[in-house]
This record gives C-alpha cells, sequence and structure tokens, in this order.
C-alpha cells in the first residue's frame, strides 16, 4: 500500500541521517545569522521525522526556530 511504502521510506531516511554532512562553513554562517539577530525557519521537502532527526544528530536544530516539512 502507499501508507506502507512511505512509512518504508521514512524509516530508511530516518536510520541514514548519520550520513548527511554539513556543508563547509555552514556553523559559521548559521552562527553568524544567529548572532546578527536573524530568526531562521527551515523548510525542506523531507518528511518531519527524518529533518528533525537530521537538526538533531548534526546539532544544528538550535538554529531554527520553525520548521516547514513535507507533512506539515
Amino acid at each position: 500500500s502507499h501508507a506502507a511504502a512511505y512509512s518504508m521510506v521514512v524509516e530508511q531516511n530516518y536510520a541514514r541521517q548519520n550520513e548527511i554532512e554539513i556543508y563547509p562553513g555552514m556553523i559559521e554562517i548559521l552562527d553568524h545569522l544567529e548572532n546578527a539577530g536573524c530568526v531562521l525557519s527551515l523548510c525542506t521537502a523531507r518528511e518531519y521525522k527524518t529533518a528533525k532527526g537530521i537538526l538533531e544528530v548534526k546539532n544544528l536544530e538550535r538554529y531554527f526556530k520553525q520548521i516547514i516539512t513535507r507533512d506539515c
């Protein structure tokens, strides 16, 4: 079924979140924006569970006050 296939893709993506790489210099850019008082949101085609998991694993969650995902 469609729901079972979607669930399988979500779980596979979630299991591979450690493989996501952060672009060189990205932390410095995010720190600069945060120090400048910018409020950041993230909009992604990923599902919420995977997006939030990646942000947590990569220690990026603190930069984003709002997360908009495919399943919002």
